[in-house]
C-alpha cells in the first residue's frame, strides 16, 4: 500500500492530466452520442469500402477495390475493421489512442526538460483544439500520430545503445507508414540522422537494423501489389496529389489561371485507367509542372506550411458541434492558440539547435520532413496533428528555458549560484532551476528580451499570411471541394 502511494506521489501530475483529458473525450463523446452521422469526412468512405471486405480485398479485390487499396494502405482500414465497424467503438479506440500519444509525450520531455516541461507537453497534447477535434472524426491522423510517436520515442532510444529498440523503431515507423504512406522516404534522413549521431561507435549495424526492420511491413505490402499489378508500387497517393496538389496550384498560381483550368490541364496528361499506368501519368505531369513553373511552386508550399502550422482547425469543430459558424472570440482564439503554440516552436527548436540537443534535433528532422512533404495547394490543420506532439515537447522545452531565463538569480560575490546543465534524456535525476528563495525577481529588460524574442515568429506568420492572400486574389488558391477526389485527397 506504501509503495502504491508513493507510486500515486510520483505520477500524480501525468495522472491529473490524462484524468482531465479523458473526461474532456468523454463528455464530448457524450455530446456525440446520437451525431455520430458528423463524425464522417470525405475520405472516410475510402477507408471503410476496403474495411467492408477485410482482409478479402487484400488478397483478391475487384478491379474497383484494387485502385482504391492502391491510393489507401492498409493501417487504418485494419483498425475499422477490427472494430466491427462500429463508430463509437473506433472514437473510443482513437481517445485511447490519443492518451497513449499524451503519455509518451510527457514521458519523453520528462527525460530532456524535467517535471515541469513534462506538464506543459502533455497539457498542450491534451487539450489542444486541432488533435482533439480529430479523435472524433474516422480519418487516420490518430492512428498515425500515436504510431509515429513510438517510433520516434523508440529511435532515440536505440541510438542511446541496445539495437533491439533500432529494431523496434524501424518497425514501428515501417507500421506508421502503413497507416499513411507519407512518411515512405522518411528512412532517408533517419538512417543519415543515426549514422552522424553513431558515427563513433560503429554505425553500420544499428542502421541496417532500423532499415531492414523498416523494411519488413513496407516491403511487404510493395510485394502484395507487385503480385497483383505486376509493379513494384508501394502507393498511387503520391504521385496523384503531385499532380493535382502541387503541380497544378503552381500553374495556376504563376499562370494567373482558375484551379479548375489548371486540373484540366493536368487531366489531359492523365488519361489512362490503369491505376498504376495512370499514377505514372501523374507524377510526370506534377514534376513537369513544378520544373515549367518554380516560383509557384515555392509559393505552393510556402502558403501550404503557413496553412498547415497556423490553421485553427475551426471547420472540423464546426461540423463536429453542428453549428454553421464560430464567433469571433472563438475565431480569434484559435488563431491565438495556433500562433502561440507555433511561435513557442520555432523558439525551441531554435534553443535545440544552440544547444546541439540531438533528441529535440532528431524531432525537428521528423517534423521538418512531415512540414515539407505536406505542404501543398490544399494543405490546412488536419496535416498538423502528427507533429502537434513534437510541437508540444519543443513547446515545453523553450517553456523552460524561457522561465530559467526569467527567473535566473543574480550573479555576485553573494551568490554560489551555478546554474544547471539542461537535463538529458537517461538522467536519473529531475533537474530544478534553482531554489525559491533563491530567485531574484525578474528584469524587465529581460522579459521583454524574452517577449520579444518570441514576438518576431508572429510577424513570419502574418507574412505567410499574406502571400496566401495574394494566391487566393490570383486565382491560385480557390478551394476545390474534396468530394471531387474523395480517394485522392491526402497522403
Amino acid at each position: 500500500m506504501h509503495r502504491f502511494a508513493n507510486w500515486l506521489q510520483i505520477n500524480r501530475t501525468i495522472l491529473i492530466i490524462l484524468a482531465a483529458a479523458l473526461a474532456l473525450r468523454l463528455l464530448l463523446f457524450g455530446i456525440l452520442i446520437g451525431h455520430f452521422d458528423r463524425v464522417a469526412e470525405p475520405d472516410t468512405g475510402s477507408y471503410v469500402a476496403i474495411a467492408q471486405d477485410w482482409p478479402v480485398d487484400l488478397w483478391s479485390p475487384s478491379s474497383s477495390d484494387l485502385a482504391l487499396t492502391l491510393v489507401r494502405t492498409p493501417g487504418y482500414p485494419a483498425l475499422i475493421a477490427a472494430a466491427g465497424m462500429y463508430t463509437p467503438l473506433i472514437l473510443l479506440i482513437q481517445i485511447a489512442l490519443s492518451l497513449l500519444a499524451i503519455l509518451i509525450a510527457y514521458r519523453l520531455t520528462l527525460a530532456l526538460a524535467g517535471g515541469f516541461g513534462a506538464a506543459i507537453a502533455a497539457g498542450i497534447l491534451a487539450f489542444e483544439p486541432v488533435s482533439l477535434a480529430y479523435d472524433f472524426l474516422l480519418l487516420s491522423e490518430i492512428l498515425f500520430m500515436a504510431t509515429l510517436l513510438a517510433a520516434v520515442a523508440l529511435w532515440i532510444r536505440g541510438m542511446l545503445g541496445g539495437w533491439t529498440w533500432m529494431a523496434l523503431a524501424g518497425l514501428t515507423f515501417g507500421l506508421a507508414t502503413l497507416v499513411r504512406p507519407v512518411t515512405l522516404y522518411l528512412v532517408i534522413p533517419l538512417l543519415v540522422f543515426s549514422a552522424v549521431k553513431l558515427r563513433h561507435h560503429h554505425p553500420t549495424v544499428p542502421c541496417a537494423i532500423l532499415l531492414v526492420a523498416f523494411l519488413v511491413p513496407t516491403g511487404g505490402w510493395t510485394v502484395r501489389n507487385m503480385v497483383l499489378t505486376g509493379h513494384p508500387v508501394y502507393t498511387t497517393i503520391a504521385a496523384l496529389d503531385l499532380a493535382y496538389y502541387r503541380g497544378a496550384y503552381a500553374l495556376a498560381f504563376e499562370e494567373h489561371v482558375p484551379i479548375s483550368q489548371a486540373d484540366a490541364t493536368i487531366d489531359a496528361q492523365v488519361t489512362a485507367t490503369d491505376p498504376v499506368t495512370r499514377a505514372d501519368q501523374a507524377q510526370r505531369a506534377g514534376v513537369q509542372e513544378l520544373i515549367a513553373h518554380p516560383w509557384g511552386a515555392v509559393a505552393i508550399t510556402v502558403t501550404g506550411a503557413g496553412a498547415l502550422l497556423l490553421g485553427p482547425g475551426q471547420a472540423e469543430w464546426r461540423v463536429l458541434l453542428g453549428v454553421n459558424s464560430m464567433n469571433g472570440f472563438v475565431k480569434a482564439a484559435g488563431f491565438a492558440i495556433s500562433g502561440g503554440l507555433f511561435s513557442l516552436t520555432l523558439v525551441g527548436s531554435v534553443l535545440a539547435w544552440r544547444d546541439r540537443r540531438w533528441e529535440l534535433l532528431a524531432m525537428i528532422l521528423v517534423a521538418v520532413y512531415l512540414v515539407v512533404v505536406s505542404s501543398g495547394g490544399e494543405s490546412y490543420s488536419r496535416m498538423r496533428v502528427p507533429l502537434e506532439p513534437f510541437m508540444a515537447i519543443l513547446s515545453a522545452f523553450a517553456a523552460v528555458r524561457i522561465r530559467h531565463e526569467i527567473e535566473r538569480p543574480k550573479h555576485g560575490p553573494e551568490s554560489s549560484f551555478v546554474a544547471p546543465n539542461p537535463p538529458r534524456l537517461g538522467d536519473n535525476k529531475v533537474v530544478e532551476f534553482g531554489q525559491p528563495e533563491q530567485l531574484a525577481a525578474p528584469s524587465r529588460f529581460r522579459v521583454a528580451k524574452v517577449v520579444l524574442g518570441l514576438c518576431w515568429t508572429e510577424w513570419a506568420a502574418l507574412a505567410s499570411r499574406f502571400v496566401g492572400e495574394v494566391t487566393r486574389r490570383s486565382g491560385a488558391a480557390s478551394h476545390r471541394s474534396v468530394n471531387l477526389r474523395p480517394a485522392e485527397s491526402y497522403s
